[in-house]
């Protein structure tokens, strides 16, 4: 992953970034499913399939500083529902191991449609986590630096995920 002096730093575009990789949490359940596809007019594309109530899809490293994207960095994620059960809402999170995570809802895009989703770091660092608020990401030290989790069951296209600073 590119410093975070970087004007942008990509997360996944075709391929995920180096020193990046793909991971899920689904208590065991095997509720989620992820893959790549190529999809018109964008190339590779990450899908994610969550067939229950738990469970999220991560981008995993070895630790990074992300301090340097507080002030004025933005996450911005190209997004596409396919399909979702009424009234699922979508988590973005910081983290930094559990319980130390930061999260946002994100709004949706129309189901089908894709639609560019864009939200400022420290917006995303300023939340405690949802389900424990005794914890919050440290900017310095963030495991998993973009975390998908939908609460309840969703199947969603991820594309051109990074962080404009």
């Amino acid at each position: 992953v590119d410093p975070p002096s970087a004007a942008t730093t990509i997360f996944f575009d075709d391929a995920l970034a180096t020193g990046l990789n793909y991971n899920f949490f689904d208590n065991g359940a095997g509720t989620l499913a992820v893959g790549e596809q190529d999809e018109d007019s964008r190339g590779k594309v990450i899908e994610v399939a969550k067939s229950g109530p738990d469970g999220n899809f991560y981008f995993e490293s070895a630790g990074t500083d992300m301090s340097g994207y507080v002030a004025t960095g933005e996450l911005v994620f190209d997004l596409n529902i396919v399909s979702s059960d009424d009234g699922v809402s979508m988590l973005v999170k910081f983290d930094s191991g559990w319980p130390n995570v930061s999260d946002y809802v994100v709004p949706l895009p129309a189901v089908g449609e894709w639609g560019e989703i864009r939200i400022a770091v420290a917006d995303i660092f300023a939340n405690p986590n949802s389900f424990d608020p005794s914890g919050t990401a440290d900017p310095t030290s963030v495991i998993n630096v973009f975390v998908v989790e939908p609460n309840g069951v969703m199947t969603f296209k991820l594309d051109n995920v990074r962080i404009e600073n």
